[in-house]
C-alpha cells in the first residue's frame, strides 16, 4: 500500500511538473476603443497603458484620434469607440439633444498652478490685449465645447461685441500652422501646442484664458453611452479600477507623468518639462458640473432642466 501511495504521488508530481512547462495560452484581453484628442488631459490613459494598470486587469486600450469633443461624442453615440475624452461642455449638449450619456470618471482639471489652456497670437502680432479682437478671426478646437463657452465668457467680461469676431474651427495640432499663415489673428491653444509654439518663438501669450475666469475648472472626463455601461459592467469597473491607479500615479509622480505624456504627445527634449499640465481626478463632482449646466443654461445654450447627478455613471 505504502509503495502504491508512493507511485501515486510521484504520479502527481510528473503531471505538475509537465503541466507547468506547457506553453501557456495567452490570455484574451478585452478590446477597449477610446475616442481623444492627443493632448496633455489624456495624461491618465497614457499612464495606464505604460504603466500596465489596463493590461493588468485584462484590458487592451486602443486610441482612435479625433479632432474634437463633439466628434469625439458622435464616435461614442455610432458605437465606433466605447469610451470618449471629451469636455463636459458637448457631453451637456448631447444630453440637453435627448442622448443617454454618462460621464463615468473624472479627469483634468485646470487651476493657477496647473495651466494648459491659453490665447496665442503671432509674435510679432499688433494684437496687445484681449480687446484688440474685434474684426479679427480666431481659431478655437470646435464649436460647442468648452473652449467655445470660454471665450463666450471672455468676450462678456471684456465687453467686446461677439458678433465682430469671427470664429473658426481648427483641430489643436494645425493652430499653429494656421496662425503663422495669416488665417487666423488668433488660436485658443491647449498644451502641448502652448509650449511648442513659445520653444519654437513663433507665438505669444495673450491670455491665460481659463484662469483668468476661473481658479478651478473641470476641463474634461470620459464618458460613454448608458446602453453600453449598462451591458458590460465588469468591463467599466475594471476599467475604472486601472483608470484610478493611473490617475494617483499621476499625481504623485507628475516629472515621470510629463515624460510619459511627452511620447504620446510626441514632444522634443527641450518641449518636454516647459509643457504645462492640468491637475487630475477621478471622479466628476457632481456640484462643479452642475455649475456648468447653470451657465450653459443662463445664456440659453441648452432648453432642458438637466441634473447632474442624473448625468454620472453610478457604479456598483
Amino acid at each position: 500500500m505504502k509503495k502504491f501511495i508512493i507511485a501515486l504521488l510521484s504520479i502527481a508530481a510528473i503531471v505538475v511538473i509537465i503541466l507547468l512547462l506547457m506553453p501557456k495560452e495567452d490570455t484574451k484581453l478585452d478590446l477597449l476603443k477610446i475616442g481623444y484628442a492627443p493632448i496633455a488631459d489624456a495624461a491618465q490613459i497614457y499612464v495606464g497603458i505604460e504603466k500596465g494598470f489596463f493590461a493588468e486587469e485584462n484590458i487592451k486600450v486602443e486610441f482612435v484620434q479625433l479632432g474634437s469633443g463633439s466628434k469625439i461624442l458622435e464616435a461614442v453615440t455610432s458605437g465606433s469607440v466605447q469610451i470618449g475624452l471629451s469636455s463636459y461642455v458637448p457631453f451637456i449638449f448631447a444630453n440637453n439633444a435627448g442622448l443617454d450619456l454618462k460621464a463615468i470618471t473624472g479627469g483634468a482639471v485646470e487651476d493657477t498652478n496647473h495651466i494648459e489652456h491659453s490665447y496665442l497670437v503671432k509674435i510679432d502680432s499688433k494684437i496687445k490685449t484681449i480687446k484688440d479682437l474685434e474684426g479679427k478671426r480666431v481659431a478655437i478646437n470646435g464649436l460647442k465645447n468648452i473652449d467655445h463657452l470660454i471665450f463666450q465668457e471672455i468676450i462678456e467680461k471684456y465687453n467686446l461685441d461677439l458678433e465682430k469676431i469671427r470664429l473658426v474651427e481648427i483641430p489643436f495640432p494645425q493652430m499653429e500652422s494656421v496662425l503663422l499663415s495669416g488665417e487666423v489673428d488668433m488660436i485658443a491653444a491647449i498644451e502641448p501646442f502652448v509650449a511648442r509654439a513659445i520653444q519654437r518663438k513663433s507665438a505669444r501669450i495673450l491670455l491665460n484664458n481659463y484662469v483668468d475666469l476661473y481658479p478651478y475648472v473641470p476641463v474634461a472626463g470620459y464618458v460613454a453611452q448608458n446602453s453600453w455601461l449598462e451591458k458590460n459592467s465588469d468591463l467599466i469597473n475594471r476599467f475604472k479600477y486601472a483608470f484610478d491607479k493611473a490617475t494617483d500615479y499621476c499625481l504623485q509622480n507628475p516629472d515621470s507623468t510629463r515624460i510619459i505624456v511627452g511620447k504620446y504627445a510626441k514632444l522634443s527634449a527641450e518641449e518636454l518639462f516647459k509643457v504645462g499640465l492640468p491637475t487630475f481626478t477621478k471622479n466628476i463632482n457632481a456640484a462643479d458640473l452642475q455649475k456648468l449646466i447653470d451657465r450653459m443654461k443662463e445664456r440659453k445654450l441648452i432648453d432642458k432642466e438637466l441634473d447632474a447627478k442624473q448625468l454620472i455613471f453610478n457604479y456598483e
